[in-house]
């Protein structure tokens, strides 16, 4: 799914980098990938911004991958020791059971006044047979979300919903109950969704909709000095 749905992948780049900081600018930001699957974003940030992030990754078929196509990989957040500029995770902490020590594993890895960018599953009402399927441990409450950064000591400064079309085409297909897992992980269907379905949910995204609902939440948060 990661190689199928490019426009999907940039634009959750697009958006970690519109709030990376001021170092984003530089060549030398220092960004950690946590979970960085196939390194479809990570070769992103490579293509657009020429920075080549440090990739954290636990399943030994995909770190092999990440090492073919030249990235650094580490299989845990215990094998780190240096501090990053900017750290994100997408689609990953709800694949965790204990998200929250995750979290404070992660700020452990931030240097001060680093960011951390997190994009995860919106809306336990759309919990459905594909969460099972792929190893959701949950989808994620706002405010959820927002208590547990917090509680890792981290200072919340932007939280909002994506992808608010997809919300309700997810929620038709769990009231129809079809099979998520075949109908989005289609080659058709993730072809529709990319060039088609994502450019008009951006648009609805843009205008307000980002504020009330969305198949997934985007948070940025702020290790300051001394945390």
């Amino acid at each position: 799914m990661e190689i199928g749905l490019p426009n999907y992948n940039r634009n959750i780049v697009q958006q970690f980098h519109k709030y990376a900081g001021d170092k984003v600018i530089s060549k030398d930001l220092r960004i950690l990938d946590f979970g960085a699957g196939t390194g479809a974003l990570a070769q992103i940030w490579i293509d657009e911004y020429s920075i080549k992030p440090d990739c954290v990754e636990i399943d030994p078929q995909l770190t092999a991958i990440l090492k073919q196509k030249g990235f650094r990989v580490f299989s845990n957040l215990d094998e780190i020791s240096e501090k990053y500029d900017f750290i994100y995770t997408s689609n990953v902490l709800e694949h965790i059971n204990d998200d929250l020590e995750a979290l404070n594993l992660l700020v452990g890895r931030m240097a001060d006044n680093s960011k951390l960018a997190i994009y995860v599953p919106a809306f336990p009402v759309l919990f459905s047979g594909l969460d099972y399927k792929v190893g959701h441990f949950r989808r994620y409450k706002k405010k959820e979300l927002v208590e547990k950064v917090a509680a890792s000591g981290l200072l919340v400064q932007e939280v909002h919903y994506c992808d608010s079309v997809g919300f309700f085409g997810t929620l038709v297909l769990k009231l129809l109950q079809i099979d998520t897992g075949k109908a989005l992980g289609s080659e058709t269907f993730q072809k529709f969704y990319d060039s088609i379905l994502l450019p008009i949910s951006m648009m609805f995204d843009q205008i307000g909709m980002k504020k009330i609902l969305g198949k997934n939440l985007l948070l940025i948060a702020e290790k300051k000095m001394g945390n």
